[in-house]
């Protein structure tokens, strides 16, 4: 048994999967477990500053929502920060927490990269102004000399602000154990205070790097229950516990073991965990929350998601940012405001006043007779979002439009056929992924990503999200359509997408009055926005 302290950080670092939407009820039986394994400090979540529709509250973990808790006294209880959001804006620290008196929370620490560690130290003095402990979680932290480690708590301790805990963080899950016991015994040969370890588990090492960092010198160490963390998860609570605070009772192992088959329920739905691809990333300096998007997506394979990795290993992505990735698969506007203008020639057959959108929501499958019988019209032109899991692309359709480019990738045998008519931001994807199509009725509609833009030009278009659904609509604006009908557009299990759909279609009526949009099919997502006819 090692006596050293022990913080969980599951309903932080979880909330990455789940969008810190947690149950209380299980909030609740958690507490009690860490409380009865005498876990000493539990990291209840985060405080973010900007407010997200689709976050749970502990994404955000303000005293308000924490007074409605019952939180055991025995516990210490944190809630971490991103320094970034404080850059040039200290003050603003008093504006998000309490006097230390008048709050649950204890500690507060405060994630920043270890070259930008100096940016922290005005976020520490408010903080500590306030009373709270602090810590310093020094985020990407592999690869660090001796002397840059050394000047960095030479520089730290000329503050003369106290810091209560120094973390370094393996934000990659590339350090090996013996780099663990380097920077380990590095930060304990400088640095007097507590020294703690935040590990990832990408290669499968978070638990052993976590104990021989703490055989090295560290005397505080994090971990989730049963690893839910950010990308591959962190060290597992439960093997720490026993490491840290001994074997277990009966009583504590029976608390324990019923948190830890509820959490088999959450994993199950949310897949977290180390496998190949987060150990790639790891070998190439990749940052994990890369792979969790691709793995979110839930319809690509490991060998389309590695054509990708193979792409996006070559770039300094060290740092996660979904910018990166748009940016990666779009266009930026000052290399497209030039394009020449997409010509996209309408069916003979319509009457170039509406357009159907179908998605693949289960309600074309409840509404296929009806729907097949509508397409079959010759009063819409039919635009599918990528490929139709219910009725054929080659078949009923007059355009698929895809702008996702890992979708052109999934369905790639589709997409190349002769017989479809395919719009899609095609010349992005083929210089990134040297993919020739034999299909000639391919055209190419250039886009660029940007939040809370929606710019349709002649030429490329700006979306707020890279929805197909928003491509299309931006094209059938584009033909000239004055009435569009949406069928199977039924959204998401993911709060977020559903989101996007909904922030979509409200910005596209505000720049679109003279538009007219009707729902063919049922959908509780989109009836706020969108009329429900029966055609």
């Amino acid at each position: 048994m090692i006596n050293k302290v022990l913080l969980d950080c599951t309903f932080r670092d979880g909330g990455y999967y789940n969008n810190w939407n947690f149950d209380i009820n299980l909030f609740n039986e958690y507490l009690k477990c860490m409380l009865l394994c005498k876990v000493d400090i539990v990291e209840i979540g985060f405080r973010f500053k900007e407010q997200n529709p689709y976050y749970g509250p502990f994404a955000y973990s303000i005293d308000s929502f924490l007074k409605k808790l019952n939180l055991p006294k025995k516990i210490k209880y944190a809630v971490m920060i991103n320094a970034k959001d404080f850059y040039n804006r200290e003050n603003e620290i008093f504006k998000f927490f309490l006097k230390k008196n008048k709050s649950s929370v204890d500690i507060v620490r405060i994630a920043i990269n270890f070259k930008d560690y100096k940016k922290s130290k005005n976020i520490i003095k408010n903080l500590k102004n306030l009373n709270y402990q602090v810590g310093l979680n020094l985020m990407q932290a592999h690869d660090k000399s001796k002397n840059d480690i050394e000047n960095l708590v030479q520089d730290i301790k000329k503050w003369k602000i106290k810091i209560d805990f120094l973390y370094f963080a393996d934000s990659l899950g590339c350090m090996s154990t013996n780099y663990i016991e380097y920077i380990t015994k590095t930060f304990a040969d400088n640095w007097t205070g507590s020294i703690g370890i935040h590990a990832h588990n990408n290669k499968s090492m978070a638990l052993s790097n976590t104990v021989q960092s703490l055989k090295s010198g560290a005397d505080i160490c994090d971990s989730t229950i049963m690893g839910m963390g950010r990308g591959a998860g962190n060290a597992q609570t439960e093997f720490l516990i026993q490491e840290i605070k001994g074997s277990l009772s009966n009583s504590k192992l029976k608390s324990l073991t019923s948190l830890l088959v509820k959490f088999s329920d959450l994993k199950k739905k949310y897949e977290w965990g180390y496998n190949f691809l987060y150990c790639y990333a790891a070998n190439n300096k990749i940052h994990p929350s890369y792979i969790q998007t691709l793995l979110a997506e839930k319809r690509y394979n490991e060998i389309q998601i590695l054509k990708i990795l193979s792409q996006i290993s070559v770039n300094n992505l060290l740092s996660y940012s979904k910018a990166r990735i748009d940016n990666m698969f779009f266009e930026e506007i000052d290399k497209i405001s030039n394009y020449k203008n997409i010509k996209i020639k309408t069916p003979q057959s319509s009457k170039k006043q509406k357009a159907i959108i179908l998605g693949n929501g289960p309600s074309v499958l409840s509404n296929y007779e009806y729907l097949k019988n509508v397409i079959k019209s010759s009063e819409f032109t039919k635009f599918f979002l990528n490929r139709n899991k219910f009725l054929k692309n080659e078949i009923y359709s007059d355009f698929t439009v895809v702008v996702n480019t890992l979708r052109l990738i999934s369905d790639l045998s589709l997409l190349s056929k002769k017989q479809i008519s395919l719009i899609a931001p095609i010349k992005k994807f083929q210089k990134l992924f040297k993919i020739k199509f034999n299909n000639k009725k391919i055209i190419n509609y250039p886009v660029c990503i940007k939040k809370n833009n929606f710019i349709i030009k002649n030429n490329y278009v700006v979306l707020p999200f890279d929805l197909a659904l928003n491509y299309a609509l931006s094209i059938c604006k584009l033909m000239g359509y004055e009435e569009i009908y949406f069928a199977g557009i039924d959204g998401y299990d993911d709060e977020r997408k559903n989101y996007e759909i909904l922030h979509s279609i409200s910005l596209f009526k505000k720049h679109n009055k003279k538009i007219n949009l009707y729902s063919l099919t049922k959908s509780e997502i989109i009836s706020k926005h969108i009329k429900y006819i029966n055609a």
